[in-house]
């Protein structure tokens, strides 16, 4: 039972950074995209 819950924290926690890392990246995008137009 302890691996398992230790796996899905760990999932969970790489799933929020990549969640995080592509949100930044899209604000990012969408504001240069903006103030080139």
């Amino acid at each position: 039972m302890k691996p398992n819950f230790l796996f899905y924290l760990i999932y969970v926690f790489l799933v929020a950074n990549v969640l995080s890392l592509d949100f930044i990246f899209f604000q990012r995008l969408k504001t240069e995209h903006c103030s080139t137009q």
